[in-house]
């Protein structure tokens, strides 16, 4: 089999890896290309910038940060810790949450409140379990591969959610501070 070069004129092997003939890639071939590849400067810090968390800010282009500085005309009069969904899919929480909780600590004058993501993420899951169920019930006497019955079982119960579901879970079921139902 031939294969075409992608890079005929690359001084290194890493470069001219692909090679006109399908040969098998040795251990020695391996280090070769490890060893010339962490030789240049450039690549172990593309390599330390891509292994971190937060990549994407590093691969972002700075003079776009440095031609619109972030500036706010509005400061907040109270300024409660950073709550962190971290990568739990509840961002829809934490956005409405936050909004209510400096409202509720302006209007009673608190200095500090975090009301309880899981409480509304329990009783989100809940209702759409029981959404999931009843549908299922519904939907008992059709095939199990019709367009309806797959389209149910393919993301029961999500973690998604949006502004009017949110509403719905905090006038359904309130809401309690963050010490009451805690992270568990």
């Amino acid at each position: 089999m031939t294969v075409l070069r992608l890079n005929p004129s690359a001084t290194s092997s890493y470069g001219r890896h692909i090679r006109t003939k399908m040969d098998k890639v040795t251990a020695t071939q391996l280090s070769t290309y490890n060893d010339e590849f962490n030789a240049d400067v450039k690549n172990k810090l593309a390599t330390l910038t891509v292994s971190r968390d937060a990549y994407s800010e590093a691969l972002g282009d700075r003079s776009s940060y440095l031609q619109h500085p972030a500036v706010f005309s509005h400061k907040l009069s109270i300024d409660p810790p950073i709550t962190n969904q971290k990568r739990s899919g509840r961002c829809w929480i934490f956005a409405c949450l936050n909004i209510l909780r400096l409202q509720m600590m302006s209007e009673y004058k608190l200095e500090e409140l975090e009301l309880s993501q899981p409480f509304v993420f329990f009783y989100d899951k809940l209702e759409k379990a029981n959404w999931f169920l009843e549908n299922v019930l519904a939907t008992m006497d059709e095939d199990v591969d019709g367009r309806v019955v797959q389209y149910l079982l393919k993301d029961p119960v999500n973690d998604g959610g949006q502004f009017d579901m949110i509403v719905a879970l905090l006038e359904k079921y309130g809401v309690v501070p963050k010490d009451a139902y805690p992270e568990t």
